[in-house]
């Protein structure tokens, strides 16, 4: 059985994307039994979706300079 820390790591490190099928199921098994993992899981997300948007902005030119 998966620990909480173990899938925090493994999802945390990155390393649950290129995962082999069996840890994928016990990260899985883990989430569905595991509530705070669930919202850690919830939070990861949304953390990573606010960077890649963080990111995207920092690429575009500032359009207020010549204003």
């Amino acid at each position: 059985m998966m620990t909480c820390r173990d899938y925090i790591f493994i999802l945390s490190s990155g390393q649950l994307d290129h995962a082999s099928k069996g840890l994928k199921m016990q990260a899985a098994a883990h989430r569905m039994i595991c509530k705070k993992c669930r919202t850690f899981t919830r939070n990861d997300r949304a953390l990573d979706g606010l960077l890649e948007d963080y990111r995207q902005r920092l690429k575009q030119p500032d359009d207020s300079a010549g204003k």
